[in-house]
């Protein structure tokens, strides 16, 4: 990614991204799950980059970030581990551009570092089918109710 000379000096000038966090956080107009959500995701993020002793992430780390996530491995229970689903990957790219859209594009408090990053492509055997008619009268609990 080029930086211009106002993308420099918005990153110099910018607060700590744990206050940058706070601030979306606070102005996000969604449900108390999507809120608890994305706090979990952009605390996750957070910690990433004080392990790695980034305190101005550039468009580099946040592509490392996304390559972590495909890397880590996750405790299923005490004797499995398995990597990160295709999904939790996509909702992560997602809650990142739209951090870094709301940074950058919408308030000019950090540039939109995120610009470029490619969501993750969530396989289709996880999605859930639609429940049919047929489906749902082929379940023993479910009888027909005569409402005449």
């Amino acid at each position: 990614m080029f930086i211009s000379k106002r993308d420099l000096e918005l990153i110099n000038e910018a607060p700590p991204h744990k206050e940058l966090v706070e601030l979306f956080i606070a102005t996000l107009d969604r449900e108390p799950t999507t809120i608890k959500s994305y706090s979990g995701t952009l605390r996750r993020y957070l910690n990433y980059l004080d392990e790695i002793g980034v305190d101005k992430p550039m468009d580099a780390d946040v592509i490392k970030y996304k390559k972590h996530l495909k890397d880590e491995k996750i405790t299923v229970n005490k004797e499995s581990e398995k990597k990160r689903g295709s999904a939790s990957i996509q909702r992560t790219v997602v809650v990142l551009r739209q951090f870094y859209k709301w940074c950058g594009d919408d308030h000019d408090y950090y540039p939109n570092i995120a610009r470029g990053l490619h969501g993750e492509k969530v396989k289709a055997e996880f999605r859930r089918k639609h429940l049919t008619l047929l489906t749902l009268f082929q379940w023993p609990q479910v009888k027909l109710i005569n409402t005449l």
